[in-house]
């Protein structure tokens, strides 16, 4: 049954992925997909145990609450630039990008990014995982049911089941 268990889980936690990345999506965060493709879903089995893990990139948090003021990486205006590039942002002048992201990367160290600073709160995860949550009880109720009824009736020899 383990097994059976595993892919249960395996299928939860990818539908529970492409909501988180869909979610990402209408909220326009979306640039080059680079983040997304490291959203991964591992499961696997331990003796009797089946776990389940979604990983994401460790500044994965920053899409929900945003980037808070203060040490930022020594690249971020590097990064800011490719960003604009990826969203179809133009300046006529190459330098004026230049000047765009070495503005924004100094405003985020020094204000914190839009989402921190206006208090936003983008809902990536929640909605997901109660839905995960909704998942998983449909599935496992279904799959206690069956071992249940397995348990409970008699074979072939009339004999009865075996109890859990």
């Amino acid at each position: 049954m383990a097994v059976g268990l595993e892919q249960i889980l395996a299928e939860g936690l990818t539908q529970m992925r492409d909501e988180i990345i869909r979610a990402s999506q209408d909220a326009g965060q979306e640039a080059s997909g680079r983040t997304y493709a490291q959203i991964t879903v591992q499961t696997g089995r331990e003796g009797e145990t089946v776990w389940g893990t979604i990983e994401a990139p460790n500044y994965f948090y920053t899409l929900i609450r945003g980037r808070g003021p203060g040490k930022i990486p020594a690249n971020l205006g590097q990064i800011i630039m490719e960003w604009a590039k990826l969203k179809g942002i133009t300046f006529s002048d190459p330098k004026d990008l230049v000047r765009f992201g070495n503005a924004t990367a100094w405003k985020i160290k020094r204000e914190g990014s839009e989402l921190y600073r206006n208090h936003i709160y983008v809902d990536l995860v929640d909605t997901p995982a109660d839905n995960f949550e909704e998942y998983l009880a449909q599935h496992l109720d279904k799959t206690m049911e069956v071992l249940i009824e397995e348990a409970f009736t008699p074979d072939n020899n009339m004999d009865h089941g075996y109890i859990i």
